[in-house]
């Protein structure tokens, strides 16, 4: 409820929601608040709303309430455990309370609602559980053998202490499995084992198994070793499987092999994976089985025997015996083979061979008998017994294969070896067995017989045409008389030696007529041969002058007949020799030959034929000849003989449609020369089809037509180019190629370019696009391919210009490559080739600057939107997937850096930054986040700051400006802009709204600007009256951009209680610090008082040189306690000068009493700005030295006097001490008697060293004139005088090898309006007060060098207090080193104001003077106003004369050699 109370509608109070939210709504009327939806304590516990309460009035008057909601906390959320499901493993042998596992879950309600207690359910009894902690532990012991896995529910309750109906609940399992400990060996199903395995089997055959169970963990794993054998090499043979038990071969075992036994024990080790380890033993019996797989052997591979052929039956001959190396084998012989006739057999169970017939040598002379052992198994072994039949003579010559017959050829020579008869006498090796042969009958002396070998051989030539066959008696005798005969048939064979020969023809010459049909006889030829068989036979053919196969010849007959009509023959012939050749069938043939003369006799039955050109040939004509060209010359025959065959050539035009094609064409009707009547383009028509003629002379007249082809032959006389389907529209062809693609990488080819011409060749170029080149095309493939670096990153496609031309050295001109000479649209050449660049992942995301700055509110609510950061890939979206990370968080407050990660998070795919902890502006200034954008997919990465300032909501100032919120919104980067000039801070905008005026309407040409500014030097928000200061001050550059209607703070500074009782805590601690300042003070005083030691200032003379050579203690405000030593000086100085009654606050700057742009005048001033006091005029000048008025010299003339006494050849100049070694100098008051003391000094220091002398004299001259301008505390003289202390100022030149160099002051021109204003009228009365001290920086604008600091100080003083007259000095004071000391003197002209003069004074010393007597003071202030500067840091000397003082100053150090200086005014003090 707000109260207003003032009457009517001007306390009608409106209420208004400042925050934008659906959470809550207001009564605008009774500011009755109402929740609009659900809350979520867990989300959010406190909810921040500005209530605004505006009265009816005119103007509305506003007032503002921060309405903060609390959320209470309801029981609304289950305990979660952090895991769904636990698991564990525990011992068996653990004992009772040992620890299992913890649980939790969380409840993130708040109080008793998020208590957790825990429960157990499941695990018969053997676990119990903490309520409190979640610890679960062993309640009984354990046993795995009994169970191995227990399966357990723990249920976690919330709000314990409360209602049971107001708990919640959730569960989780835990399964813990109980691990077994080793308790039992292995026990194997037996403590024998025997296994039997056949020899033979392949290697890796499974002998047995050897099987235990672990009384312990019958599923647990156990290992097999052979630990002991009666065969140590088993290895070579068994393995045994160390995890399952199992026994194999590693070989094929063979029960017979003498390298190992046939059986073999084993000590087979089983061990279990316990710990301790335990283990048990078998024993394992391997037996090898025999098996039949070895055949019997005989000891003998070949026995031999010898019998008699007279032997009688049962003799034994021979014995064979063999054995078997498999087990209990019974051996049986057998005769397999060789037993002939059955005259021998064998003992089947001891192998003894024995005659079963009667032997005869002469039908069986040895035997040879294949006999084989049978053990009974399917195996056999063999072996030959070899048998010689000793032989008995009884028999006599016997011929072999008898009867004979043999062949010879009847060309054969005498000697000719015939054929050869044999005979035998069966008892061998006897003297009778010797055969003798002789011929008995048949031969006539033509065939003899050798007596001993039995060869017949030819005495005489054979002929078979005379004698074909000889029948011969042979006789075969032994010398015993014994004698046999055979018949012997030698038949002679017929050679091929008899030629055919021919039978005389009938007639010489044989007619016919020439339309003699098919098969008509012609003659029959004979032939004859008296060889016989198939050299006998004899064939006929045709072997020449049969012109175009008209005849044939039957081949047995010889009978020749027409095989062609014969006026069907082209060329026709009419006479015909033909030769006939009759050869036999010989191998190698005979033959001879006769010729047979046939005559035709003509008749016109015969056509013409064309012999050029042939069907269907095609003739050419080249396009563009002229008319009467010779196309060819057509040729035709007639078979026909005589005036028939003469030709007459011709077109067929029967057809209407051909008339006109004929009439391009000519052809000559007697010898057949074609010509063209016209000139062709192929292009119009490139075939033309004619049909010939070609008629004879005959009767009748005989015509043939020939159709012939004329093509016209292409001439290159078009160009190539792209074909379109509209011809408005140019040819465009797409391209694509990987970016980064190495050279020589093919992107692809040109689409084909077509030519009217026929066959042209056409050539591809590049004519645009390819600058620099990064392409190469094959001119005459048109492929093209890359040969240099692309990047899609930098352009998306490159668009090529490519030109088919029919020449191949076509080339672009340099007047040509320019895109505007080619017209894509009217030139069919050319198409436009876009290469698309195909994207790599070669790049990552990149921010667009290094820093980015934002702004979150103070008390701001968590998850409010602070900063959209965003980094953009060049790479296409396929290749990119950016994620953001914020990598550190840094919190800043006051310079002071810590730690805050976790204060903000970033959402990981779109970089939109978001509060995470509430801040405030108390504990923080700004946050430093450093913000990462990586490619999740190339790993490339880049980073950036995010600034975020901490805003202070009560210095939010709301600017309301005359325009419509979306012109302002179109123009906030130019309102922040011009904001941020003018307020020099970093603004930011917090909202853009419509303005809403005093009775509650909404202007919708008004918008209401809140913004915030941070100072950037502190990163402190600015307050609020200040950034209204500088929009007042500036309000014309806004006004510029946008009209204000208003600019008021967003939250004003009521009265309220909370403020005033802050206001009296804060006056509270102003008092007590006060007091304790003033304690402080008093004590340090007396200390001070107590020590009265001099402050050293140690070296402090610098003879020229620019080194501060200051002692680092002698500064002002340094504790004096610390300063004391046994030369300070006495009395610290006040901070505050109370003289002329105006007080003037104590700045700092040094009192550079020595500095080399100070002057010895009588304007001179100290720079530190305290109020100068005039004392008395200094002592008369030494003896002889007069002057016009004694008691008006200045220290300048007596200055100029004592180094005239000491012989000075030089001109004088003050001896400088660096102005920073006096920065911090204060002030005092100088006492006559301190000034006596200190002349005393100076005079004690005077020798004869014209240098010392010098110096001195200028020093007391300076003292002297400070003693006239200034009210200088006697410590600082004391300081001054210090530089004596401890050594002679002639030691201290020497140790720095400095010495001062003087310089002649120049003269005070004096001024006729207020009298002489020289120092002379000055010296003896003056007051000075300094009005301001501004430091400035000249600047080379060209390249940004400094070239020159310095600070201009400006005093007023009263010049001719009888005329009011007032004379402003400004001292420049500059540190550069293109500053000149040489420079006598700068002049600044007056402006044209009548009230303001300028005299010249000393080397960058300007005086004005305004004129008190022709003015009223008014218009005096208002001079002098003009002459002072400004504090917002505008030179304000007077509108001319400040824009000359700074060209002075500029001018004189363009003179120094610096050019485009800039003039910079850093700083002003008052």
């Amino acid at each position: 409820m707000a109260y207003d109370p003032d009457a009517d509608i001007n306390g009608q109070v409106m209420y208004t929601l400042l925050n934008t939210t659906d959470i809550i709504i207001i009564d605008n009327t009774t500011g009755q608040v109402t929740l609009n939806q659900e809350l979520d304590r867990e989300s959010t516990e406190k909810l921040v709303f500005l209530i605004q309460a505006s009265d009816g009035g005119v103007p509305t008057l506003l007032g503002m309430l921060q309405f903060d909601l609390l959320i209470l906390d309801i029981n609304d959320n289950n305990p979660v455990f952090n895991e769904t499901e636990y698991h564990v493993r525990i011992s068996e042998n653990v004992i009772v309370s040992t620890p299992v596992l913890q649980v939790k879950a969380d409840d993130i309600d708040e109080g008793n609602f998020g208590m957790v207690e825990y429960s157990l359910s499941g695990g018969q009894g053997k676990f119990s559980i903490d309520k409190m902690t979640g610890q679960i532990i062993v309640s009984a012991p354990l046993d795995r053998e009994n169970e191995a896995v227990y399966t357990l529910t723990v249920t976690a309750r919330d709000n314990p202490s409360g209602s049971a109906n107001n708990r919640r609940e959730s569960s989780t399992q835990v399964i813990v499995t109980v691990d077994d400990v080793n308790e039992f060996p292995p026990l194997p199903s037996m403590d024998h084992y025997i296994f039997d395995i056949q020899e033979n089997l392949p290697a890796s055959t499974r002998i047995g198994h050897i099987e235990a169970i672990d009384p312990d963990d019958s599923q647990s794993q156990l290992t097999f070793s052979i630990i002991d054998t009666t065969y140590q090499d088993f290895q070579s043979l068994l393995r045994i499987n160390s995890s399952t038990g199992e026994l194999f071969t590693l070989v094929s075992l063979d029960r017979e092999s003498l390298i190992y036994p046939s059986s073999i024990t084993l000590t087979v080790n089983i061990s279990d994976n316990g710990v301790p380890q335990m283990s048990s033993q078998a024993l394992v019996d391997v037996i090898i089985s025999d098996v039949n797989d070895n055949n019997p052997t005989f000891s003998l591979s070949v026995y031999y025997a010898n019998i008699s052929e007279d032997s009688s039956i049962d003799n034994v001959v021979a014995r064979v015996t063999a054995i078997d190396a498999d087990q209990n084998s019974e051996l049986s012989y057998s005769i397999t083979s060789g037993n002939i006739n059955g005259t021998f057999k064998i003992l089947s169970d001891s192998g003894f061979v024995i005659t079963a017939k009667n032997l005869d040598f002469e039908s069986i002379r040895a035997f040879s008998l294949h006999i084989e052992a049978d053990d009974g198994g399917g195996r056999v072994g063999s072996t030959i017994l070899d048998i010689s039949v000793q032989d008995v003579n009884d028999h006599s010559p016997v011929f072999l294969n008898a009867p004979y017959a043999f062949f010879v050829a009847e060309n054969v020579t005498i000697g000719h070896e015939v054929g050869k008869c044999s005979a035998v006498d069966s008892d061998a090796g006897t003297d009778s067995s010797q055969v003798l042969y002789s011929i008995i009958g048949g031969s006539k002396g033509e065939f003899v017989i050798d007596t001993l070998s039995g060869i017949l051989q030819t005495i005489a030539l054979l002929d078979r045409e005379s004698v074909a066959q000889y029948n011969l008696i042979i006789e075969a005798s032994n010398k015993d008389g014994l004698a046999k005969t055979t018949q012997v048939t030698i038949t002679i064979e017929d050679i091929n030696d008899v030629v055919p020969h021919f039978e005389t023809l009938s007639q010489s010459t044989y007619q016919l007529l020439e339309s003699a049909s098919v098969g008509s006889f012609v003659v029959t030829v004979a032939a004859n041969d008296e060889d016989a068989g198939a050299n006998g036979e004899v064939a006929y053919s045709i072997i020449d002058g049969n012109i175009g196969d008209v005849f044939i010849i039957d081949q047995q007959s010889g009978t020749i007949s027409t095989g062609k009509l014969l006026y069907e023959q082209n060329p026709q012939i009419f006479n015909f020799q033909l030769v006939v050749k009759a050869m036999d069938g010989g191998n190698n043939p005979l033959s001879s030959t006769i010729i047979v003369d046939v005559k035709i006799t003509d008749e016109n039955n015969h056509k013409p034929v064309f012999v050029y050109p042939v069907a269907g040939q095609r003739l050419t004509i080249p396009e563009n000849v002229e008319a009467r060209y010779l196309i060819a010359t057509v040729l035709a025959t007639d078979g026909d003989d005589g005036s028939s065959s003469i030709i007459t050539y011709g077109f067929d035009d029967s057809r209407m449609q051909d008339r006109e094609i004929l009439e391009k064409f000519i052809i000559d009707p007697n010898n057949g020369t074609l010509l063209s009547n016209t000139t062709f383009d192929r292009e119009e028509q490139a075939i033309y089809t004619l049909i010939l003629t070609a008629k004879d002379n005959g009767v009748p007249r005989q015509t043939t037509q020939q159709e012939i082809i004329i093509e016209i032959s292409d001439v290159d006389d078009n160009e190539p180019g792209f074909a379109r389907e509209d011809p408005a529209v140019y040819p465009v062809q797409s391209l694509s190629v990987q970016e980064g693609a190495s050279d020589g990488t093919y992107v692809g080819t040109i689409m084909a370019a077509v030519d009217p011409d026929e066959g042209s060749n056409f050539y591809y170029f590049i004519v645009d696009g390819n600058d620099p080149v990064t392409f190469s095309l094959n001119k005459e493939s048109g492929e093209l391919f890359l040969i240099g670096s692309v990047d899609r990153e930098a352009t998306l496609s490159i668009t090529l210009l490519i030109k088919v031309s029919s020449d191949p050295n076509y080339t672009v001109t340099s007047q040509r490559k320019r895109r505007s000479t080619f017209n894509l649209q009217t030139d069919l050449s050319l198409l436009q080739v876009i290469v698309n660049l195909e994207d790599v992942n070669d790049n990552g995301p990149v921010f667009a600057k290094d820093e980015y700055i934002a702004g979150i509110a103070a008390e701001a609510d968590i998850l409010t939107e602070v900063y959209q950061m965003n980094a953009e890939d060049p790479d296409s979206d396929k290749h990119t997937s950016t994620e953001y990370a914020i990598l550190a968080t840094a919190s800043n407050k006051n310079n002071a850096q810590a730690e805050a990660d976790g204060t903000f998070i970033i959402y990981l795919d779109t970089g939109l930054v978001t509060l995470n902890k509430q801040v405030n502006q108390d504990a923080y200034d700004y946050f430093d986040l450093t913000v990462r954008a990586i490619d999740t997919v190339s790993g490339i990465s880049s980073l950036a700051i995010l600034k975020i300032y901490v805003l202070d909501p009560n210095q939010r100032v709301v600017i309301v400006i005359n325009a419509p919120i979306e012109e302002v919104k179109a123009k906030e980067e130019q309102l922040i802009e011009l904001l941020s000039n003018i307020t020099q801070g970093i603004v930011f905008i917090d909202d853009i709204l419509l303005y809403t005026t005093e009775d509650g309407k909404v202007a919708q040409d008004m918008t209401s600007v809140s913004i915030n500014v941070i100072d950037p030097e502190t990163n402190q928000v600015m307050p609020a009256d200040l950034i209204i200061s500088r929009i007042d001050q500036n309000s014309d550059l806004i006004n510029a951009l946008f009209g204000i209607a208003e600019v008021y703070p967003l939250v004003t500074n009521s009265g309220g209680e909370d403020w005033a009782l802050m206001e009296i805590a804060l006056i509270a601690i102003a008092i007590l610090i006060f007091i304790g300042t003033l304690a402080f003070c008093i004590i340090i005083c007396f200390l001070q008082k107590n020590s009265r030691k001099k402050l050293s200032m140690r070296d402090g003379v610098s003879y020229g040189n620019s080194q501060n050579l200051m002692d680092p203690y002698d500064f002002q405000g340094n504790n004096p306690m610390w300063l004391d030593r046994e030369d300070s000086m006495s009395d610290w100085p006040d901070s505050i000068s109370l003289i002329d009654s105006r007080q003037v606050p104590y700045r700092d700057g040094p009192m550079d009493f020595f500095s080399s742009t100070n002057t010895f005048d009588s304007n001179h001033r100290a720079k530190n700005g305290t109020i100068q006091q005039a004392l008395p005029p200094p002592p008369p000048p030494p003896t002889g030295q007069s002057s016009s008025n004694n008691s008006e010299v200045s220290s300048i003339e007596l200055l100029k006097r004592e180094l005239v006494a000491c012989g000075a050849s030089q001109e004088p100049r003050a001896i400088p001490i660096h102005e920073s070694g006096l920065e911090d100098s204060h002030n005092g008051i100088l006492t006559s008697q301190r000034v006596m003391e200190i002349n005393q000094i100076l005079d004690d220091l005077t020798s004869p060293d014209s240098q010392t002398a010098l110096s001195a004299a200028a020093y007391r001259s300076e003292l002297e004139y400070d003693n006239q301008l200034s009210t200088i505390a006697e410590e600082e003289a004391s300081m001054i005088s210090s530089l004596t202390d401890g050594s002679s100022l002639e030691n201290r030149l020497q140790s720095y090898d400095l010495y001062a160099t003087l310089k002649k002051p120049a003269t005070i021109q004096e001024v006729t309006e207020c009298g002489d204003v020289s120092s002379d009228s000055t010296s003896s009365s003056t007051q000075a007060t300094v009005l301001s001290v501004t430091t400035y920086k000249l600047q080379d604008v060209q390249n940004g060098e400094q070239v020159t600091n310095g600070h201009i100080t400006e005093l007023e003083s009263d010049s001719d207090s009888e005329n009011g007259c007032k004379k402003h000095t400004y001292t420049i004071n500059e540190s550069a080193d293109g500053s000149s000391d040489d420079d006598e003197s700068s002049t600044h002209e007056s402006d044209k104001n009548s009230d303001i003069s300028t005299t010249t004074a000393k080397a960058k010393t300007y005086i004005y003077t305004i004129n008190g007597n022709d003015e009223s003071d008014e218009d005096s202030e208002e001079a002098n106003k003009r002459l002072r500067i400004d504090m917002g840091g505008e030179v304000a000397l007077s509108d001319d004369s400040s824009v000359e003082l700074m060209q002075e100053i500029s001018d004189y150090n363009a003179n120094s050699g610096y050019t485009n200086l800039a003039f910079h005014e850093e700083e002003t003090h008052l």
